[in-house]
Order: structure tokens, then sequence, then C-alpha cells
């Protein structure tokens, strides 16, 4: 008890003498969605911004809402404009990523199905089986293009964090 008594005492010594009760929290929660504040939001690394946008992916079970996530991600590692963010991300993934001109392709075109699948469903023109077939293409399912963007977005990481 004397230990949450001091750390009690430092809380209010660094909060100028406020009650915990009355210390700003970290986030909060509207509905089931979580907000943090907004000084947490706008102090954040393209790094944190797209470690929170994989936190968020890995925490989701709906596919698509995994795949939104990890298409931000990309984004804030790779992208320095809101022009052509498509063969922005794609590009710059690629060239980083990609060893021989056969890998570059193939990661170029699993970023770019992951923004058309990303598009075609929350635009909704994802309604029938076809559509989405369609929008993966040459990919056979929704699952094999998040097991491969899920490895680039991992290699991605890696490399950001290692320059």
């Amino acid at each position: 008890m004397k230990i949450a008594e001091s750390w009690f005492e430092k809380i209010q010594d660094e909060q100028g003498g406020k009650a915990p009760t009355e210390i700003e929290k970290p986030y909060s929660k509207i509905g089931n969605f979580t907000t943090h504040i907004e000084k947490s939001l706008i102090l954040n690394t393209r790094i944190d911004r797209a470690l929170r946008f994989i936190l968020e992916a890995k925490g989701q079970s709906f596919l698509p809402a995994k795949i939104t996530f990890y298409i931000s991600a990309l984004e804030s590692l790779l992208s320095n404009s809101n022009s052509e963010l498509r063969m922005q991300v794609a590009d710059r993934g690629a060239r980083i990523l990609g060893q021989t001109f056969n890998e570059r392709v193939r990661i170029n075109e699993v970023i770019s199905k992951a923004y058309t699948f990303r598009s075609t469903y929350i635009h909704g023109a994802a309604r029938t089986e076809r559509s989405i077939r369609k929008a993966l293409k040459p990919l056979n399912n929704v699952e094999e293009l998040l097991i491969e963007l899920d490895a680039i977005l991992r290699k991605i990481k890696k490399y950001s964090l290692q320059t």
C-alpha cells in the first residue's frame, strides 16, 4: 500500500497537484472505438504511425480491414505526397526490397493488387465473388494477398528500422 501511495504522490507532483482522476488520459473510448489524444497523433514519426497501423491490422479478423490498415502502414513508410499514392508506394516498395527484376515486378504487383482490392471493397464495387476475384487476379484469394502483403510489410518495416 505504501508503494501505491508513493506512486500516487509522484503522479500528483508531476500533474501540479491534480489527482489521478483529473489527469488527461492517453486515449478515450467513444462507442466501440478508441481515440488517442491529439498530441500523440501529431508528434508521431512515420515509423510510429506505421507501427500503429500494423498493430491495428494485427487486431483485425475482418480481412478487408486488415488490408486497409496494411496499405496505410505502407503509405506511412513509403510516401511523401498525396498524389499517385498507389504508384509511389508500389514503386518504392519494389525498389527497396526487390533484388532482381522479377522480384521487383512481383512486389509492385502485390502492392498494386492490395490497393485495387482495398479500393474495390471500400468504394462498394466488391459486391460479388466475381468482382473480388477480378480485383485479386492473378492471386487466388484474399488470404493469399494478405500473406504476401504481410511479408512485404515485414521486410519494409525491418528495412525502415535499420536505416
